[in-house]
C-alpha cells in the first residue's frame, strides 16, 4: 500500500507545476503562436504515453509513463484555461467568462465520468493494460480540433525576466492578494475534509458495498455537472461578491446535513442510508462546483494580459495547495479526536468542525474586487494589463 501511494504521488508532479507550464507557453511561442503548438504536442505525447503503458515491463517504467500522461493532461488544462482567460482579463463582464469556464469544466466532468464508467465496465472483460491504453482516446479530439483553432500571431515575445517582473507586480495588487487569500481559505483552511473517516463509517458502520460506493461517486459527478449548468444558466448574471457569500453559506449548510446521518437521525425520519447518501453527495458536489466556478471566473478577470496562462495557473495552484492543506487539517483533526476505524465515537465532532470551518472564507468576501454591474468600486488596478517588451 505504501509503495503504491508513493508511486501514484509522482503523477501529481505535472499538476503541482501548472504555473511553470503556463510560463513556458506565455514566454516561448512556437512559430509565433503560444497555444496551438503546445496543445498539439501535449496531446500527441499523451497518446504515445498511454499507448506505451501497455508495453511497460517494470513498475518504474509504468510510473514514468503514467507521470508523462498526467503531465500532458496538466499542460492541456493550463492551455485551455489560458485561452478562456485571454478573453476575460481586463473585462468586468462575467457572461462570456462564465460560458467559457462552465463549458470547459462541464465537458471535463462529463468526459471523466464517462471514461471511468466505461473503463470499469471494460475491466470485467479485458486486461488492465488494454484498458489503460484506451486512455489515449481522450487526446484524439484535441489532435483533431487544434488545427482548426484560430490564434493571432505573437508579434513581441515576453522574456522570462519581464514575465517575472510582471508576476511580482501582479502579486502586489491588493485585489489579487485578496482573491489568493479567499481561495486558500475556501479550499484549504476553511475546508478540512472528513472523507477518510466517512469511508470507514460507510463501509464498517453502514456496510455499504463497493458497487454502491461507485454509485455514490457517479451521483457526485452528476451533481458537479448539474452545478456547472445551474451556475451558467441561473447565476452568471448575479453580482460576484454577494453570490460568493451566499454560496459559501449554502455550501457549509449542505455539508452540515451529514451530521444527520452520522448521528443516525435519518432513521428516525424514515430515510434509508443509501438514499440519504446518494442525495446528500449529489447536492454537496452541486453547490461546491458552483462555488468553485464562481471563484475561477473571478480569478480569470484578474489575469495579467499576455501571461494569462501563468497567472490563471497560479490561481488554480493556490486552490490545489488549499486541497492539500485540507487533507493535512483533516489528518490532524482525526488524530486529535482519536478517530480510527474501530473508534468512530467522535466522528460527529469532526464533521461539525469541518462544516463550521467552511465559513472561514465568509468575512473575506467584502475585500474581493467587484466585477459586476458596480463599476464605481472597480478600479483599473484590478484589470488585466497590456504589457510590452
Amino acid at each position: 500500500m505504501t509503495t503504491m501511494t508513493l508511486c501514484l504521488n509522482f503523477t501529481y508532479f505535472g499538476w503541482i507545476l501548472k504555473p511553470v507550464w503556463g510560463a513556458i507557453s506565455d514566454s516561448c511561442p512556437i512559430c509565433g503562436q503560444r497555444r496551438k503548438p503546445y496543445l498539439f504536442l501535449s496531446a500527441f505525447i499523451g497518446v504515445v504515453a498511454f499507448v506505451s503503458l501497455g508495453f511497460a515491463g517494470s513498475l518504474w517504467q509504468f510510473v514514468t509513463l503514467f507521470t508523462f500522461a498526467h503531465l500532458c493532461m496538466a499542460i492541456l488544462s493550463v492551455i485551455a484555461q489560458a485561452l478562456i482567460a485571454e478573453c476575460s482579463c481586463g473585462s468586468t463582464d462575467t457572461d462570456q467568462t462564465s460560458f467559457g469556464f462552465s463549458s470547459y469544466f462541464g465537458m471535463k466532468q462529463t468526459a471523466a465520468s464517462l471514461f471511468v464508467y466505461v473503463a470499469g465496465w471494460l475491466l470485467d472483460q479485458h486486461l488492465a493494460r488494454d484498458v489503460l491504453q484506451l486512455g489515449a482516446i481522450v487526446y484524439v479530439p484535441v489532435l483533431l480540433v487544434t488545427p482548426l483553432l484560430e490564434e493571432a500571431t505573437v508579434l513581441s515575445q515576453v522574456s522570462w525576466k519581464r514575465q517575472f517582473e510582471i508576476l511580482a507586480e501582479f502579486s502586489e495588487n491588493s485585489n489579487v492578494r485578496a482573491v489568493f487569500v479567499f481561495v486558500l481559505a475556501m479550499q484549504g483552511v476553511g475546508s478540512p475534509i472528513d472523507s477518510g473517516a466517512m469511508f470507514f463509517f460507510y463501509t464498517d458502520k453502514l456496510n455499504f458495498t463497493a458497487k454502491f460506493l461507485g454509485a455514490v461517486t457517479v451521483s457526485g459527478n452528476v451533481g458537479s455537472v448539474l452545478g456547472i449548468v445551474v451556475y451558467h444558466t441561473l447565476l452568471r448574471h448575479f453580482q460576484i461578491r454577494p453570490m460568493l457569500a451566499i454560496l459559501t453559506l449554502v455550501n457549509a449548510t449542505v455539508a452540515a446535513v451529514s451530521l444527520i446521518q452520522v448521528l443516525r437521525l435519518n432513521l428516525d425520519f424514515g430515510v434509508d442510508d443509501h438514499i440519504f447518501t446518494l442525495v446528500h453527495t449529489f447536492f454537496t458536489r452541486l453547490v461546491a462546483e458552483m462555488l468553485f466556478i464562481a471563484a475561477v471566473v473571478l480569478s480569470a478577470h484578474l489575469c495579467a494580459k499576455s501571461i494569462e496562462g501563468t497567472t490563471l495557473a497560479l490561481f488554480i495552484s493556490v486552490s490545489n495547495f488549499g486541497h492539500m492543506q485540507a487533507g493535512l487539517s483533516s489528518a490532524g483533526l482525526t488524530a486529535v479526536l482519536d478517530i480510527t476505524r474501530d473508534n468512530l465515537d467522535n466522528l460527529w465532532v469532526l464533521s461539525l468542525l469541518c462544516c463550521t470551518s467552511m465559513l472561514v472564507a465568509l468575512p473575506l468576501v467584502p475585500f474581493l474586487p467587484v466585477l459586476d454591474s458596480e463599476p464605481k468600486d472597480f478600479t483599473s488596478a484590478s484589470r488585466g494589463r497590456v504589457i510590452s517588451g
